[in-house]
């Protein structure tokens, strides 16, 4: 086995030729969840990922992932939708064809649709006070999180752009 950042890899002749994270946590291959052709903001930047997931630990992760010394160059796309406040930010003009533009609209539903928001505020009704978001862009699920009435916030954000906006709501970001 080899190691791919904190990413324990099957070798792919071990794998039926598929290129596989072990989970983290389960220490199992993790299964194709949803491949991802490019960025939906930017698909001239034609890099696809995958997204796996291990049923057993109810744990997903992105896979390449990008390094640590990549993360910047990863986000650095003109006008990308966390390096401003939703409220600043200004609309993207769909580009390509229409199999193109529905696909970037399903990806944008993916990422920031409806689920999102309604699982924040049944958690909240819940009780919960603690919310915490890997991955937090501009702090927009952060924010969404306060208005909620959750006490206590921390975001986790590689992107340098996109942690400035959302520490700039008041929301703590790592």
């Amino acid at each position: 086995m080899n190691h791919s950042g904190w990413c324990v890899m099957k070798k792919p002749a071990e794998n039926g030729g598929v290129d596989r994270p072990i989970c983290p946590l389960s220490g199992t291959p993790m299964g194709d969840w949803l491949s991802v052709p490019c960025d939906y903001l930017n698909c001239d930047y034609a890099v696809p990922y995958h997204l796996f997931w291990s049923d057993q630990s109810r744990f997903g992760q992105l896979h390449p992932r990008p390094t640590a010394s990549g993360i910047e160059s990863f986000y650095d796309v003109p006008e990308y939708y966390t390096h401003e406040a939703r409220e600043t930010r200004k609309q993207v003009a769909p580009r390509g064809g229409f199999v193109s533009r529905v696909l970037r609209h399903l990806a944008w539903r993916f990422d920031r649709g409806w689920i999102v928001e309604t699982t924040v505020t049944r958690l909240a009704g819940k009780g919960s006070r603690s919310f915490c978001d890997i991955g937090c862009g501009d702090g927009d699920v952060l924010q969404t999180a306060l208005d909620a009435g959750f006490a206590e916030l921390l975001g986790i954000e590689p992107d340098p752009a996109a942690r400035r906006v959302a520490s700039a709501r008041g929301i703590r970001v790592l």
